[in-house]
């Protein structure tokens, strides 16, 4: 009988043991991000014109816990990169995710000719692509890590594709306002 008790608990506290370590297992899930890269010389000044003044998946980055809306202005730095939008919906395409959080983008390089560039769904002002367009260049890359702090738990696979704006792709005569 006391072999079948120490047995009994034996299992009690293995299939606890086992229990535990299945609830501790990370969640794997997948998001989609968007975002802008400079590779110019120049500070970008970026202005965003939300679609109906806002969406529940426009996220910041810089919003402490729990994320929250992104400014509709930012400045990017030269060759840096900034995340500004992202989906739980990774079979979205990057020009349709877009199209929904924006009525327009509006970016002025801060160099001695003032470019501008306007993206809009129908239109591209000084810039070779537009944002909006199927046809556009998109870099996409998949890396394992947090989306935003205190948006998931556990390892995510983020689904990274970036629109690069380069001093090769402003169009000829961009200059003004």
């Amino acid at each position: 009988m006391k072999t079948f008790l120490k047995i009994t608990a034996l299992l009690a506290v293995v299939l606890m043991l086992a229990g535990g370590l299945v609830s501790c297992r990370e969640t794997k899930e997948e998001t989609l991000q968007i975002l802008i890269q400079n590779k110019t010389e120049y500070t970008i000044y970026v202005t965003l014109f939300p679609v109906g003044g806002g969406i529940s998946y426009l996220q910041c980055v810089d919003c402490g816990e729990g994320g929250g809306r992104r400014n509709a202005e930012f400045n990017l730095q030269p060759h840096n990169t900034e995340f500004f939008l992202m989906a739980l919906d990774v079979n979205i395409r990057p020009y349709t995710l877009v199209s929904m959080a924006f009525d327009s983008i509006h970016m002025m390089l801060g160099n001695k000719d003032s470019v501008t560039i306007k993206f809009t769904p129908e239109e591209v002002v000084g810039f070779s692509e537009n944002i909006f367009s199927e046809n556009s260049i998109w870099y996409f890359e998949k890396v394992k890590g947090d989306p935003l702090p205190g948006l998931q738990r556990g390892s995510s696979w983020l689904h990274r594709y970036s629109f690069v704006i380069s001093e090769n792709r402003i169009a000829a005569g961009a200059t003004g306002h």
